[in-house]
């Protein structure tokens, strides 16, 4: 069955012109790519991940502009890649 998008994912992919991407069961995060927190309900932005510890501290650009480093997992239930548009 296909996952659906919630309201606040809806409205980003209006206003910014994002393709929703679900993950595959072991997704991890990848520099420069954009993610849909589905906790949190934004999106981000990774900036580094730092490898050299047992917790992968990832560094991220939230929506917002705040930049955060955390250790938390990709969540394959709720959370999307995000595709930015393209300019034509």
């Amino acid at each position: 069955m296909k996952r659906t998008f919630g309201w606040n994912l809806k409205r980003a992919i209006e206003k910014f012109g994002f393709t929703p991407t679900e993950l595959p069961p072991n997704a991890t995060h990848e520099c420069g790519k954009l993610y849909w927190n589905g906790y949190w309900q934004k999106f981000y932005k990774v900036l580094k991940i730092n490898e050299n510890d047992i917790l992968n501290h990832v560094t991220v650009e939230w929506e917002d502009g705040t930049t955060t480093t955390h250790c938390t997992k990709l969540d394959t239930g709720r959370d999307w890649m995000l595709t930015p548009a393209t300019a034509i």
